[in-house]
């Protein structure tokens, strides 16, 4: 694997400096702004689009709409920065630099990914350079890597930013997104919105070129892979049936994925997300104790030390995040499940600000229930004696794709099926499985919503998936027995109730984009 310092280097420096989105900006963290002359020159710009996909797929991104759903509440120790989302104000949500990020990075993926494919269309074109049957064969799959991120950037922005499916007139163009399918962004970004329908027609054949064109055992040599492979465009693909209700697609892609990526037993899940060298994982991308690990903000912070008076540490507290885990998320688990623990964990979290009555007690601990997926992957401590909460960005995981099959089947009429991979999954993960406790489809479909959230949690879903099943929801900050609020919840918590029409549920387009294109602005979500 060939990789180029100065390029990934400049578009870290790049990712990190840009706080709002204007999808007129040129990418300047191409590489080479030129004809590509040779392989290398596809290749350095390869690992460049990877570069910008770790950013644009990491938790810290897939889960601000998250922070709007009723998975969370806020602490008190937030100075601003999420009430907003936690809250609902319209005002503060619109322009909110981590919505507008969220919109920008997709957009800025979808222009990478065509310089990329524009690109080498022109290098395969050029007779003047000799290329071999591999090479050539290599350069379609390199599309077809590309193309695979440009579905899922589409994906991304037409769930957040356009009606579910099931919602109007699927080819009414006003109810859309923008579609950037070719590397023309001073053009592209004025243009008027596609429909819904036309967007999935771009999604599926971006993904079935790609399912034709890269190999079986392409990007396999390296378990698990930290390139696209094949079974990955399924897996997306499977993803946007799902979403666009056509269930014998999604069921076809989904069984692919189940069919070479079994569950594994439950006393092997810590390889998920602590070792991450799960047979479960199809892409992790490439994460080393230098680059490409992730800090996820919904796991605590940073470490406080607690120190003997002879200065050697004895311990060290997680600091409170700012967005902790709601109360009943718990009780959604069995102690059996192997997930409590894995995927949510109980910690003392070292509370930082002192409390009124307990300024005696700086390093008070409070027990809260957290995110156990991002406490990190020992290896990518630089430090093995201090860590970091790093993992690796993963594309994908098998459960989901248990889970996905089984709601497709449930919708297409197949009960008996739709109940089989629920099992699998339950089964696997060490939850207790009842037949009898589903003598229906509506049982399931009830269970099906809370097996996604146990399965899923902290991966950016939740609020995606209450607009497509069309519920609002309820929030109520966690209160002590006196019933005044927790200690560490944020003073304005409050009650709130979700209406399923509320138009926030989906995201308005940034005020810099709609003033910049004219249908935006004509045709907005809020």
């Amino acid at each position: 694997m060939k990789k180029t310092t100065y390029i990934l280097t400049l578009l870290a420096f790049l990712l990190v400096g840009f706080t709002s989105c204007d999808v007129t900006r040129k990418p300047k963290a191409t590489p080479v702004q030129a004809p590509f002359k040779s392989m290398l020159d596809v290749e350095m710009n390869r690992d460049a689009i990877y570069a910008l996909l770790r950013n644009t797929e990491s938790p810290n991104m897939l889960n601000l709409p998250d922070y709007m759903s009723d998975l969370f509440q806020v602490s008190d120790l937030d100075p601003g920065t999420y009430l907003p989302f936690y809250s609902w104000q319209k005002s503060a949500v619109l322009d909110n630099d981590f919505l507008t990020n969220y919109y920008f990075y997709n957009y800025y993926s979808l222009m990478e990914a065509n310089y990329f494919i524009m690109r080498v269309e022109e290098y395969m074109a050029n007779k003047e350079i000799k290329k071999s049957s591999e090479e050539e064969a290599l350069l379609k799959q390199y599309i077809g890597e590309a193309k695979v991120i440009r579905a899922l950037a589409h994906w991304r922005v037409v769930q957040r930013f356009a009606l579910p499916w099931h919602q109007g007139d699927v080819a009414d163009r006003t109810k859309g997104i923008i579609v950037v399918d070719k590397y023309d962004p001073m053009t592209t970004a004025k243009d008027p919105k596609r429909s819904r329908q036309d967007v999935y027609k771009l999604i599926y054949e971006d993904l079935d070129y790609a399912i034709a064109n890269i190999p079986d055992d392409a990007n396999k040599d390296v378990q698990p892979a930290i390139y696209i492979t094949k079974d990955y465009a399924y897996a997306v693909k499977a993803r946007a049936a799902l979403t666009r209700e056509d269930w014998q697609v999604a069921k076809e892609c989904s069984q692919w994925v189940i069919d070479r990526y079994p569950l594994q037993p439950k006393d092997q899940i810590s390889r998920l997300w602590v070792t991450e060298d799960s047979p479960e994982i199809l892409v992790r991308l490439n994460a080393t104790r230098s680059v490409g690990g992730i800090s996820a903000s919904i796991y605590g912070g940073r470490y406080m030390d607690d120190l003997l008076e002879n200065g050697k540490t004895i311990r060290r507290l997680l600091h409170t995040p700012v967005m902790i885990l709601a109360g009943w998320i718990g009780d959604l688990y069995e102690k059996e499940d192997a997930r409590n623990g894995a995927f949510i964990d109980k910690n003392d979290f070292f509370y930082a600000s002192p409390l009124i009555g307990y300024e005696d007690q700086p390093n008070m601990l409070i027990g809260l229930t957290s995110i156990a997926k991002y406490k990190g992957n020992p290896s990518l401590n630089k430090d093995k004696d201090r860590p970091e909460f790093k993992i690796g960005i993963h594309l994908f995981n098998a459960g989901e794709a248990y889970l996905i099959n089984s709601e497709a089947s449930l919708k297409a009429g197949d009960f008996v099926g739709a109940l089989n991979s629920f099992k699998m999954l339950r089964e696997a993960r060490g939850a207790s499985f009842e037949a009898d406790n589903y003598p229906g489809p509506n049982f399931l479909e009830l269970e099906l919503k809370n097996e996604r959230i146990r399965e899923l949690i902290g991966e950016g879903f939740r609020m995606d998936d209450l607009v497509r099943y069309g519920e609002g929801m309820k929030r109520n900050p966690q209160k002590q027995k006196d019933g005044t609020l927790a200690q560490w919840t944020h003073d304005k918590a409050i009650d709130l109730e979700i209406k399923p029409d509320n138009e926030m549920l989906i995201w308005e387009f940034p005020t810099r984009d709609t003033n910049q294109n004219p249908d935006l602005a004509a045709h907005r979500n809020w």
